[in-house]
């Protein structure tokens, strides 16, 4: 099952377009919350979890392992509402925390 990898490609490919973001709020992926889990990179075992939306925004962690169950990478995940739109916000880190994008950078999608 591959419901992450689409739940992810999903997201990206609706709002990466060079067309206008579409008018959303938070409520539109409010069926985001909870956690899903399925097979990730090369078939390895991936979780994807998001809260209810809180204080603006809606939060969410990514975790994908090797084959050999160990930790390939983490990411932090923000979606906030923006401009009648939204945006999808994150970081990355390998297994011990380390970060991959410098420390006042994200990684943002409309």
């Amino acid at each position: 099952m591959k419901l992450i990898t689409s739940i992810s490609a999903a997201l990206l490919l609706a709002t990466g377009t060079a067309h206008a973001a579409p008018p959303a709020t938070l409520a539109d992926v409010a069926w985001l919350q909870g956690s899903w889990e399925g097979e990730g990179i090369e078939g390895a075992p991936a979780l994807e979890a998001y809260a209810p939306a809180a204080g603006g925004q809606m939060v969410g962690h990514f975790r994908q392992l090797n084959k050999d169950g160990t930790v390939m990478f983490y990411e932090i995940i923000t979606i906030v509402e923006e401009g009648g739109s939204l945006a999808y916000r994150l970081k990355h880190f390998n297994a011990d925390l380390t970060g991959w994008e410098e420390e006042d950078k994200v990684v943002s999608f409309p």
